[in-house]
């Protein structure tokens, strides 16, 4: 009787998402949206092209010179390029940024 009683418990214990609620997020993972593997989900699988990140990086609007140039104006004034001449020089306008797209 105890070894039927033990094997009753055992499943319900093992049964996951199809026992009893026990604890409010049992049908998830560790965070709100991990699978819940027990259910039978599984990982979704996004696309991501090799190197997409650096792609995007390189080409981002906020790392162009002219960003940069109109934060430095913002924080020191329009006059920033006499103040700071090293920076003027390093964000110097090329043709990528003076270009319209």
């Amino acid at each position: 009787m105890k070894k039927i009683l033990s094997l009753a418990a055992l499943c319900a214990v093992l049964a996951g998402c199809a026992g009893v609620d026990y604890y409010p997020n049992s049908t998830q993972g560790y965070t709100h949206y991990d699978p819940c593997t027990r259910c039978g989900e599984s990982w979704q699988r996004l696309p991501n092209p090799a190197f997409n990140a650096i792609h995007i990086a390189d080409h981002a609007e906020w790392r162009s010179n002219r960003s940069r140039r109109q934060s430095l104006a913002r924080m020191y004034g329009p006059d920033w390029a006499e103040q700071l001449p090293e920076l003027d020089q390093r964000y110097a306008l090329d043709e990528l940024d003076t270009a319209d797209n």
